[in-house]
């Protein structure tokens, strides 16, 4: 079941048109409040959000669900908007972010993206019996999704999850933007850099929080990131294979 949270009514139809054409249910409202109160009520697979709501904005609503759930797939579908709000819904916790003029095609595309990562997740965490994920001062514990760096909790959101742990899999090896797009949110179409951007951003601020010395994320000029933790003073990295996390077991 998807949540859709748009005021204009033809926008409104128009996704609920496109939902239903790939098989896909969906509960609509025209308001911000209700669409957060039905949210707290049931589980959503997503939420779908427009930026300018009747009784407020989307962006608001954004930041209290990903408040409540770190694991919601969030996704906005909007009028034409300005890159501050585009990039300020992916800072806030928005896993996609699509604006018209679009296809129907790629908004249905862009969906199934997001239901197929989500129904993934929910499979892993399933069957992940307890084990840990560790490159150096990183523990990545994928059952309970969490996260912790030189011995401190970090918080990040499902996507912010993805993405570190798909860095850290590769250490030292450099991804082009259009290639992280490709392997943590199943596309890798041009103009959507952004997406990368502000989840690396939002990574950087969390991480260097609590990092003696510079982070481990790092940034090749005219390439892309990197995730480099024998960057960061006193971490020894413990690495089973050059490229693969250690799969330890908690006792």
């Amino acid at each position: 079941m998807v949540l859709v949270v748009q005021s204009d009514q033809k926008h409104q139809q128009r996704i609920r048109d496109n939902l239903t054409k790939i098989g896909i249910r969906c509960e609509c409202t025209g308001n911000g409040v209700s669409g957060f109160h039905q949210f707290l009520s049931r589980h959503y697979a997503l939420v779908i959000l427009d930026v300018y709501l009747n009784d407020g904005c989307g962006l608001d609503i954004c930041q209290r669900i990903r408040q409540h759930n770190f694991e919601q797939p969030i996704m906005f579908v909007s009028a034409s908007v300005s890159d501050t709000d585009r990039i300020l819904g992916l800072e806030l916790g928005a896993d996609d972010f699509l604006s018209e003029p679009y296809c129907n095609r790629e908004f249905q595309a862009r969906v199934k993206v997001q239901l197929r990562h989500h129904q993934a997740h929910t499979v892993n965490e399933s069957e992940t019996k307890g084990h840990e994920l560790r490159v150096g001062p990183l523990l990545l514990d994928e059952k309970q999704h969490y996260a912790e760096w030189y011995g401190r909790e970090i918080e990040l959101t499902a996507k912010e999850f993805t993405l570190l742990g798909y860095l850290a899999r590769n250490p030292n090896q450099v991804f082009t933007r259009a290639q992280l797009l490709q392997a943590v949110w199943g596309y890798a179409h041009n103009g959507y850099e952004h997406n990368i951007n502000s989840h690396i951003n939002r990574l950087r601020n969390k991480l260097n929080r609590c990092t003696p010395g510079g982070g481990p994320i790092q940034t090749v000029w005219g390439v892309g990131y990197k995730f480099t933790p024998a960057n960061c003073e006193g971490a020894q990295v413990r690495l089973a294979h050059a490229q693969q996390l250690v799969f330890t077991e908690r006792a």
